[in-house]
């Protein structure tokens, strides 16, 4: 080779040696600018890394699968997925619990409205809650049909069902009595007797 040649063959080494310090300086100044961009690229990068090293059999499939699901997260992460996935679930679980005060509230309201219907709806769920207790055995057979027949009673005196029997008892005694008094005037020496 000339003379010539071998500076030309050196310059051409500096040029791309300079060529490949700037693309490093390059690098590192976009690293600085974007630091996330920077590591989602160098996940990138140790993705690829992985896929050669399981391409080759150095790891097994579930060690593979593993570290995947590893760098997957940590792109999420840096991307802000994950963030805005975890807070996308606070905000569901905030809306589902001020969805459920709101109809707690208006539930309360309704039981103004309608007493009876909430007390009744309160005796149901009292109902509910023993059957509960005797499916699991903190009260025994006894207990049990002693609270329900309290609990019936309640609900029979909410509805005015054990009223009106008590008025219909009292009106039967009161009809005896008058066709007793009936009977007695009409045969006023059958009495007697």
């Amino acid at each position: 080779m000339t003379q010539a040649g071998e500076t030309a063959a050196n310059s051409a080494g500096k040029v791309t040696k300079a060529t490949e310090d700037e693309k490093n300086a390059l690098a590192k100044l976009k690293a600085a600018i974007d630091p996330v961009g920077a590591a989602i690229d160098t996940v990138g990068r140790r993705y690829s890394e992985l896929k050669k090293f399981f391409d080759k059999g150095l790891i097994d499939k579930e060690e593979y699968e593993f570290l995947v699901r590893k760098l997957n997260e940590t792109t999420e992460e840096l991307s802000g997925v994950a963030q805005a996935q975890r807070e996308a679930e606070k905000a569901g679980k905030l809306a589902a619990a001020q969805q459920e005060a709101q109809a707690q509230a208006f539930q309360r309201m309704l039981d103004k409205i309608d007493p009876l219907a909430a007390a009744l709806r309160n005796l149901e769920q009292q109902h509910d809650e023993l059957n509960a207790a005797f499916a699991s055995g903190k009260i025994n057979g006894s207990q049990f049909e002693n609270y329900s027949r309290k609990i019936q009673e309640t609900r029979r005196e909410l509805t005015g069902e054990a009223q009106a029997e008590r008025e219909a008892a009292k009106a039967h005694d009161e009809q005896v009595v008058a066709l007793q008094r009936l009977i007695a005037q009409l045969d006023p020496v059958g009495n007697c007797f």
